[in-house]
């Protein structure tokens, strides 16, 4: 099995009052194509999704639903954690209803692993 592992979006930056939106919405859409083109089975995407709990904002949301979606109308699961920039709340927002839709969420640590069964087959 093939994976894309990504890590430290950091959705929502902004450099000097700067919006990294349009360079961060580039970057997304690279690696939408990238997965495609390398046929890869699922995506892992290990914290650090937004810049901090405060730009967790309409922008940076809407940019990480429109990723999501892509990856999702392409079958692709994704595993996604928190990191140490993230709201963990936030971040498990609607967690199991997405499972539903192949987006794997663990962004708190209940002291247990959790497992999901993947096959190349779906």
């Amino acid at each position: 099995m093939r994976f894309a592992h990504i890590s430290d979006l950091h959705l929502g930056k902004r450099l000097k009052e700067r919006s990294l939106e349009e360079d961060q919405r580039h970057i997304l859409k690279e690696i939408v194509r990238i997965c495609t083109v390398e046929k890869v089975d699922g995506v892992l995407i290990a914290g650090d999704v937004f810049d901090d709990g405060n730009t967790f904002t309409n922008e940076a949301s809407a940019m990480l639903d429109d990723f999501l979606t892509e990856l999702s109308e392409r079958g692709l699961p994704v595993f996604m954690i928190s990191g140490n920039h993230d709201s963990m709340d936030k971040l498990n927002f609607g967690s199991r209803m997405l499972r539903k839709s192949g987006l794997y969420i663990s962004s708190v640590f209940s002291g247990k692993a959790d497992r999901y069964p993947l096959t190349k087959d779906g």
